[in-house]
């Protein structure tokens, strides 16, 4: 198995969380996807709300950041993780 670089794991899964984990290939397959597709639907449901905030009408909320800022760094810290060699 090839060694995996943490921080590039780590990234992918800030951005699309799933995505890290599908790139170090240490959990199981199905629930990276998983986890990758309902990120994918959460970033399309929230989208909205996150062009109102980065516009300036809207305040940030407790669910942006829940979903947008703290649920995506567990999980990039936890790829992180992963990608270390064992």
């Amino acid at each position: 198995m090839t060694k995996k670089n943490r921080w590039v794991a780590a990234v992918l899964n800030f951005l699309l969380p799933g995505l890290g984990y599908i790139y170090t290939k240490k959990k199981r397959m199905i629930f990276a996807w998983s986890l990758f597709i309902l990120s994918i639907l959460v970033a399309i449901h929230d989208w909205n709300e996150i062009s109102a905030i980065v516009a300036g009408r809207m305040s940030i909320t407790e669910h942006f950041l829940l979903f947008i800022i703290l649920y995506p760094l567990v999980f990039a810290w936890d790829a992180y993780k992963d990608a270390k060699e064992k």
